[in-house]
């Protein structure tokens, strides 16, 4: 997961898309971290969840914790 964990947190109505897990991905990649934890009060995009699936085969790696249920 290495050394470093970038984490972001959106406590907002609207649901977390894509163009913000690109942006935490990049970010997160230019620090140099394969990891970044993305907390999101109303979750995600179904866009959102493909790139995080998308990310993850290329070892990038954001965990998203939502208080949806």
């Amino acid at each position: 997961m290495g050394a470093y964990i970038l984490v972001e947190c959106k406590n907002w109505r609207a649901h977390v898309n894509l163009q913000q897990v690109r942006n935490i991905a990049h970010i997160s990649s230019m620090k140099g971290n394969k990891t970044a934890l993305f907390f999101s009060a109303a979750g995600m995009t179904k866009d959102a969840e493909k790139e995080i699936n998308r990310l993850s085969a290329q070892e990038i790696f954001v965990i998203c914790i939502t208080a949806v249920i």
